[in-house]
């Protein structure tokens, strides 16, 4: 139904949905400030998400009472988007399919740190005129903290991991290759069951596209004889090095290589590093870019992401000028085979804990459902992207597979159509490079420098906010809840766990250098 407006008895507008009065009809401007006056808080909010605002009255009063924070508005109706002034950020859902992209959208504003320090408030008049909505909206919201909190933890778990493997990277690296921009298509093969149907089409059309395959994916590609121009991983765990040993064994037994495009948080066998074409891939955030500034070497832009495949996907649309196109992209649990397409570098490891009362079958259908959730995170990336990107990005699959279509995302069946960018293409490409080779005595020197001289503002110089950064490498989780406890020094456990981190990469950059 659509919203009526009408004057109230102060004469500021007020307006009603149905029979519901979404503002009052006397004084509208009062309602709101005895509103903001009852909100309890325990901390002060970094960010305010209020949903339903309608007119927006409550927006001078929430800026009045909390003048540092940050307001966003969800209106549920689209009547409302010229009040959006009102707020530091605003947007409109309408339907309830609409949650997802809604908290992909707060979560790229808010983050989440701040989220943890975000207050979230409802106009109760709209809840009434809209319960549905904002039943399955402040639901999601518990969907929204929930991957905050695994995010914290999984930055908290993985922060030293990160930056111990960028000192390694520093240490080693030794031959830099920046691909130039190309007009041929580009394959992105991930490790999705759904690959294995790709093979032959990718083996027999092998000439048409520049390959970039994702380290998962790079095992199944070699036994079947097809050699990826280009594998990029973007994890720092240590099962990531799994999947590059077969990239060593390629390089040692036909004498080639493939060049790796690696960030250099990432975990990466040091003979990679050392012996491979490395294409370093900066996300220009802390400290990926003041180690990149520091040392001088070159990169390619990157966009940080959940999956190795959405930070392909950005990657390869700005490495060409043709499509892009990916294959074993499923992002969906399979319950009746392995989730990843085989052979795959980990199942030897994950075989051997296999019994007779816990099969294989059984392993495999825990990890299904174990990994659905961040799937579904995955998928969600794929399918908000914006129109540009769905012009330029297609999936290929196959007659026989049984994919979950990805909303936006064009699925192009290989059994009956070749893309008409592969028929153009068919000639044997090339790639251009610049390469340069590392000074490494140098790069170890300007990167020990470079820590002593962060280790000593710590040490002297401990509030300067410059420093905030580092404290969280060390110490994220206990960062986050200080900065929501609203304290204004920081602790001896932040700065004693920070100078100690820092002291073991000088450490292990020295021992390395030996």
């Amino acid at each position: 139904m659509d919203i009526i407006l009408k004057n109230s008895r102060n004469g500021s507008l007020t307006c009603t949905k149905d029979s519901f009065s979404l503002h009052s009809t006397f004084d509208p401007e009062k309602e709101a400030e005895r509103f903001v006056s009852l909100i309890e808080s325990s901390y002060i909010p970094s960010f305010i998400v209020i949903t339903g605002p309608c007119l927006g009255y409550t927006a001078q009063y929430l800026k009045k009472r909390f003048p540092d924070s940050k307001t966003i508005a969800i209106q549920y109706s689209t009547d409302f988007e010229q009040y959006s002034k009102n707020w530091d950020f605003s947007f409109s859902i309408t339907k309830q399919s609409d949650t997802d992209f809604i908290n992909d959208r707060l979560f790229s504003v808010i983050g989440e740190e701040k989220l943890f320090s975000t207050l979230f408030i409802s106009w109760k008049p709209s809840e009434k005129a809209w319960p549905d909505l904002a039943a399955t909206l402040w639901k999601s919201f518990k969907d929204l903290l929930s991957k905050a909190e695994s995010v914290i933890s999984t930055r908290s778990f993985f922060n030293r991991r990160w930056f111990l493997n960028t000192i390694r990277f520093y240490n080693a690296v030794k031959t830099i290759s920046i691909p130039e921009k190309t007009d041929k298509p580009i394959v992105v093969t991930a490790s999705g069951p759904s690959l294995a149907h790709a093979l032959p089409f990718l083996k027999k059309h092998r000439e048409s596209f520049v390959l970039i395959a994702a380290s998962y994916s790079v095992l199944p590609l070699l036994e079947n004889e097809i050699i990826p121009d280009f594998c990029i991983t973007t994890d720092g765990g240590w099962w990531a090095k799994k999947h590059l040993e077969p990239l060593i064994r390629l390089c040692n037994k036909l004498g080639i290589t493939v060049p790796l495009i690696v960030p250099p948080e990432s975990a990466v066998p040091t003979e990679l590093l050392s012996n491979t074409p490395i294409v370093p891939l900066s996300y220009s955030d802390f400290p990926d870019k003041l180690f990149f500034d520091a040392t001088g070497i070159p990169f390619i832009a990157g966009e940080r992401n959940g999956t190795v495949s959405g930070t392909a996907a950005v990657l390869a649309l700005n490495m060409t000028t043709s499509s892009v196109f990916f294959c074993g992209l499923d992002l969906a649990p399979s319950l009746n085979c392995f989730q990843h397409t085989q052979p795959n570098a980990l199942e030897p490891i994950n075989n051997k804990q296999d019994i007779r009362l816990k099969p294989t079958e059984t392993r495999i259908t825990s990890s299904a459902f174990s990994g659905s959730g961040s799937l579904g995170i995955y998928r969600n990336w794929f399918s908000s992207r914006n129109e540009s990107f769905y012009k330029r990005v297609f999936r290929l699959v196959s007659e026989k597979d049984s994919l979950e279509p990805i909303s936006h995302l064009k699925d192009i069946c290989i059994d009956s159509e070749i893309p008409e960018c592969f028929i153009k293409n068919n000639s044997k490409h090339s790639l251009s490079y610049k390469t340069s080779e590392v000074d490494t005595t140098r790069t170890k020197k300007q990167m020990n420098n470079f820590l002593e001289k962060i280790k000593a503002e710590i040490d002297t110089n401990a509030e300067n906010p410059y420093n905030i950064d580092w404290y969280k490498i060390a110490a994220l989780k206990e960062v986050v809840l200080s900065e929501r406890a609203g304290k204004k020094t920081v602790s001896d456990e932040i700065k004693e766990k920070t100078t100690q981190l820092i002291e073991t990469a000088i450490t292990l950059l020295n021992r390395m250098s030996k």
